[in-house]
């Protein structure tokens, strides 16, 4: 059983819950829109890594685990660009509200209706 661990605060990345759907339209290196819990401004991050609803990352590769885990739902990384504020304030386990600004709704229920 692990003591302690080490958290590299210099590599910033928030784990998102995504529908299958969502994942088949996404890349890596998509762009995403960030706002963290208790910061004022908006950041710009880019897609890491994209896995399906079967081969999610769990709680012992990540800091933390976003909610909302169930089945049918995939997982993208999303990695940020840190200020030295970002990293002095040690932002883990804080609650982020991420948006995929090149996948709209239209293209998700075209991809649902498979059209």
């Amino acid at each position: 059983m692990p003591v302690a661990s080490w958290v590299d605060c210099r590599i910033l990345m928030v784990d998102v819950p995504v529908s299958d759907i969502e994942i088949a339209l996404l890349r890596k290196g998509a762009a995403a829109d960030i706002v963290i819990e208790g910061a004022p401004v908006r950041r710009r991050g880019t897609v890491a890594l994209l896995r399906g609803a079967a081969a999610t990352i769990g709680a012992v590769d990540l800091a933390a685990i976003a909610k909302g885990r169930r089945p049918g739902i995939g997982q993208a990384l999303v990695m940020l660009d840190p200020s030295e504020a970002d990293i002095e304030a040690r932002p883990i386990g804080h609650a982020a509200y991420v948006d995929f600004p090149d996948i709209g709704l239209i293209d998700i229920v075209r991809a649902r209706l498979r059209l």
